[in-house]
Order: C-alpha cells, then sequence, then structure tokens
C-alpha cells in the first residue's frame, strides 16, 4: 500500500474514533482481531481500544486531534 493511502487510512481511523466519538465503528471498520495498542497506559485489543477511547473522552470531554 503506498504510504499516502496508508496516510489516508490512519487519518480517517482518528477522525472517526476520536474526532466524530464513533470508536465502536472505527473499530470495526479499521482494526483486525489481534490489535495491538502502542500506548503503554492502553491495553491491546479492539474492545480495549473503545473502552480506552471512552475512557480518555470522559477525561477530556473537548479531546480533538488534529493531524
Amino acid at each position: 500500500m503506498p504510504a499516502a493511502d496508508n496516510k489516508a487510512l490512519v487519518i480517517a481511523f482518528c477522525e472517526q474514533a476520536f474526532n466524530d466519538y464513533q470508536p465502536e465503528e472505527a473499530a470495526a471498520a479499521y482494526l483486525g482481531e489481534s490489535y495491538i495498542q502502542h500506548n503503554p497506559e492502553a491495553q491491546d485489543s479492539p474492545q480495549a481500544f473503545v473502552g480506552y477511547v471512552h475512557w480518555l473522552r470522559g477525561q477530556f470531554p473537548d479531546l480533538r486531534l488534529d493531524i
């Protein structure tokens, strides 16, 4: 996959998960069954990612990622 396609995919994922606050939909659309989270504060798996986004938005309700 060309780098530009990878970039577009990551941006679409982050927009949907964080900025549109649809982590369930983003996880279903973009993550595999064995998603590995590189943030040491978060656990691996799509379900853990969804939970982390909900926790993060609970801590920072105005959270927005600018990529």
